[in-house]
């Protein structure tokens, strides 16, 4: 409406393949300064092989939802959560070479979501934060790593498989 300026993006039902070359990310919503990119949603997403960027990465697009998601192959973040107020809920992400979701602003919600052989599976490096229902699965270097003194973490996995298929066999015990 005339009356609110938000961009209100909607993207949903798409299947992203080999995003490779520099700074090349899956899904990449930010704003410059003055802009409005708010309320955007994100839903039913397939991502594979963004080998040098992120497979979802919000800057400067707060008011977000991200729903039903599933990143591999990420040369950076499955997820990269810039921007406040960002929901995201059932999202899944593997095969990260640096974390699967990766939060550097606050005042976000993360709730069913799964990092699955990725480097660091949960990183928490703004506050606040409300996280619940989690599972870090055979995570490299940590299954969440927590850089911020507000956090609200509830029903958090970490566990690691060892097996032919793992990824990582050697995962920390923490």
């Amino acid at each position: 409406p005339d009356t609110n300026a938000d961009a209100y993006h909607h993207i949903h039902d798409l299947y992203i393949d080999e995003f490779r070359g520099t700074g090349r990310h899956g899904i990449y919503l930010h704003a410059g300064s003055g802009d409005n990119n708010r309320g955007n949603i994100i839903d039913r997403i397939q991502i594979r092989d963004t080998t040098s960027g992120s497979g979802i990465y919000l800057n400067a697009a707060s008011d977000s939802f991200i729903s039903n998601c599933h990143v591999g192959g990420s040369g950076l973040y499955g997820y990269h959560i810039a921007t406040v107020n960002t929901k995201i809920s059932n999202c899944k992400s593997f095969y990260s070479n640096t974390a699967g979701f990766y939060f550097s602003s606050g005042r976000g919600i993360v709730s069913g979501c799964e990092s699955q052989d990725d480097d660091t599976g949960f990183y928490f490096d703004a506050s606040p934060y409300a996280a619940s229902g989690l599972i870090a699965d055979t995570s490299n270097v940590a299954g969440i790593r927590v850089s911020t003194s507000v956090m609200v973490l509830v029903g958090f996995n970490v566990f690691r498989v060892i097996a032919p298929h793992a990824r990582h066999e050697n995962q920390p015990s923490g």
